[in-house]
């Protein structure tokens, strides 16, 4: 059996570890859309080097802040409603990230992020952990960090190219 066979053999038992991911690819990409330009978006605002390092900190604390009760909620109400509140919390704040008019607000909505990015790639790591085989679980987080940072690789650089093309809100 090729390596390729090996890597790929947890996936063709079980397609969900595939689909999922994919779907951790994507929600990397969507993080690192933001990379490229977040700087040049917060120094519209006319504030602070230190203040606008603030909204790469606020993501993180965010996501510190959310993992651990992910984890324990997760046990308690199970994976999916987790798996689709991460990804929503997410979105929610993007969305309100790039339509804030103010910095103090923007550093809100980094904060929400974080939250979201914390409840899904928890939770997300628990359910590959699941739905993993004793044998295949190095593979299946092997995966796992592979998608990861191919979503954290390609969101940059098409966050740059949208960010280009339709000005800084656009990613």
């Amino acid at each position: 059996m090729n390596s390729f066979s090996q890597i790929a053999a947890p996936i063709r038992r079980r397609p969900m570890i595939g689909v999922m991911i994919v779907l951790i690819a994507f929600v990397m990409s969507g993080n690192g859309l933001v990379s490229p330009i977040l700087s040049v978006y917060a120094s519209t605002f006319s504030t602070s080097t230190t203040l606008i390092g603030m909204i790469i900190t606020l993501f993180g604390v965010g996501r510190l802040v959310a993992n651990m009760p992910a984890g324990i909620l997760s046990q308690r109400v199970g994976r999916r409603p987790l798996l689709i509140l991460g990804p929503a919390v997410l979105v929610v704040g993007s969305f309100g990230a790039a339509i804030t008019g103010s910095f103090e607000v923007l550093l809100f909505w980094r904060f929400v992020q974080g939250i979201g990015s914390g409840i899904y790639m928890t939770v997300s790591t628990a359910s590959l952990a699941d739905l993993a085989e004793d044998e295949d679980r190095g593979r299946v987080m092997a995966l796992y960090q592979s998608g990861m940072l191919l979503g954290a690789g390609i969101g940059p650089a098409v966050g740059g190219v949208i960010a280009a093309h339709y000005g800084y809100t656009a990613p």
